[in-house]
Formats: structure tokens, sequence, C-alpha cells
């Protein structure tokens, strides 16, 4: 399924914009990438003039080869990609080596700590920093700025992570926008112009300073009047 961290109604509905726009979808898991054409796991051939790489995040050859214990919690839909996680507890430690800390798409949680492994998302590895800064500033402010000294602090609050929603653009001015903390519960779960005009908001937020969110803006607002401009000089 395409953009699986959605519910059905939204996935179908970027489904249809898709295919409004003359994207064809296949399902399948590639098996080889040739010269002309993609070969797929059922044997079907799809054929390509320019292919453009965008899959799925996965553990690094040099994460797997590290001999620490690995995360194998998590949901169904994470388990091929939390196998192969570094295993952390609730302070985002490597319980196996002192002073050893993990985060982003590299860790999970050990299965020990009843904890869910975490999508392979920008906030959760973003929101992992902020807390470790905020730790490791903690461990140095208590004198426990050196190697085994960590165990002799007290190293507050575990790390605790609140889903802010998912975004995703699916051309056309078109949208999807899911505030809830899952498929099941109730927020904010929309599609459409609404949806593209919030993406491009909280896309504003981002930039660094209010002179490039000005030129951000301003080159978003040329580009709806009189089309994108891909000349070059």
């Amino acid at each position: 399924e395409i953009l699986s961290s959605f519910d059905v109604r939204l996935r179908q509905y970027a489904i249809n914009q898709l295919v409004k726009s003359g994207v064809r979808l296949v399902r399948g898991i590639v098996k080889d990438v040739q010269p002309d054409k993609l070969i797929l796991d059922n044997g079907e051939e799809v054929p390509y003039g320019l292919l453009v790489w965008s899959t799925g995040v996965g553990a690094s050859s040099f994460v797997k080869s590290l001999p620490f214990p690995k995360s194998h919690g998590g949901r169904i839909v994470n388990r091929l990609c939390a196998v192969c996680r570094i295993g952390v507890d609730e302070w985002l430690r490597v319980p196996s080596v002192p002073d050893v800390f993990a985060v982003g798409d590299c860790c999970g949680f050990l299965e020990s700590t009843g904890k869910e492994v975490l999508p392979a998302l920008a906030q959760v590895a973003e929101r992992q920093g902020l807390y470790l800064a905020r730790l490791l500033n903690r461990v140095m402010k208590s004198g426990g700025g050196h190697a085994n000294s960590q165990v002799e602090v007290d190293l507050g609050p575990k790390f605790v992570y609140k889903h802010l929603g998912s975004m995703a653009t699916v051309g056309r001015y078109k949208a999807l926008v899911d505030l809830r903390q899952s498929k099941d519960s109730k927020g904010i779960s929309i599609a459409g112009f609404a949806s593209w005009f919030i993406w491009r908001s909280a896309y504003l937020t981002r930039v660094v300073s209010w002179r490039n969110r000005l030129y951000v803006a301003i080159n978003w607002l040329t580009t709806m009047i009189f089309g994108r401009d891909i000349s070059r000089i």
C-alpha cells in the first residue's frame, strides 16, 4: 500500500488523485533493476525510460554489523526494519555498552521496554535528538562528562514520543493531513486543497529565517499565477 501511515480513506484519495494525474500504480517488490526495465518478484517486467528510486528506509550495513542487541519489538508493519535496529532502553541508551546512545532510524526500543518501535520519520529523529541533547547537558552539569560515569548520574525523565501528525502532498494543490495520534483515534483527518494549504504552511515554519520564508512564499505565489519556471541560463 502507498502511504501506509494514513488510513484507508486518505490512501484511496491519494490513489485516485495519482491515477487522475496519469500515474500507473504497480504493486510488487522489485527483484532486479536492468538498464531498461524492472523485474518484480512475481516475474512481471516494468519498462522505463528514466528511473527515480525512492524506497523505504532500512538499516545500513554498518548498523547491522555492530555487535549490539537488536530491537525485535514493534508492530508487524515495522518488524522487517525493526530486527536490524540497535536496541535501546527508555533513555535511548544501548544497555550492553556504557556511555553509548542511539537515535533515529538506526535504533528501536528493546522488547523488554514494552514500547513499540517508532516509525522512521524525521520528527522522531528530531525529537530524539533534542531529548538526548538535554540529557547529555544534564549529565555534564552533574559532573558525569567522563567515560563510565553516566551510571552515577540521574538521567531524568524517560523519552516519550508524541506523534504530531502526518502530511503528504499528492500534486495539483492537493494533499493529505492526519493530525491524529493513531489511525483509530479521533482528530483532524482531511484531504484536498485545505490540506495542501496546511502542508505548505507547516513547511514554511521549518524554513530557517524570515527572509527565506518570505522568498519561498513569493516563489510559491508566482508559481501558482504564472506556472513553474523550468528554464535555465
